[in-house]
């Protein structure tokens, strides 16, 4: 299972310290569905997974602190992705026009 997770780029303390951060970021949302639940924590966990070596390597800090990033990053995971998501069409119109001239 460790040479999967290597081969996909992850590792399992990211992972499981991002599910921690994720399913901790549960009890402060509401109404949502089990799907959704599990859902936001399997996002949550994947977000962390992947993000913390960028996080940690962007701010030049420790492989020390991946387990504590990841957790950070799996309970707000959800909420920078969403904020991304709203985000990037504003980014892409803002492009189009700079470039193109118009809408």
């Amino acid at each position: 299972m460790t040479a999967f997770l290597e081969a996909i780029g992850l590792k399992w303390l990211t992972l499981i310290a991002g599910f921690l951060g994720a399913v901790v970021s549960l009890k402060f949302i509401d109404g949502l569905s089990v799907v959704q639940r599990v859902s936001t924590v399997v996002a949550g966990s994947a977000i962390a997974g992947y993000c913390t070596v960028l996080v940690v390597d962007l701010f030049g800090l420790s492989t020390k602190l991946d387990g504590p990033v990841a957790f950070l990053i799996g309970l707000f995971g959800m909420s920078i992705a969403g904020a991304l998501m709203k985000a990037i069409p504003e980014w892409i119109s803002a492009a189009r026009q700079k470039f193109l001239g118009g809408s």
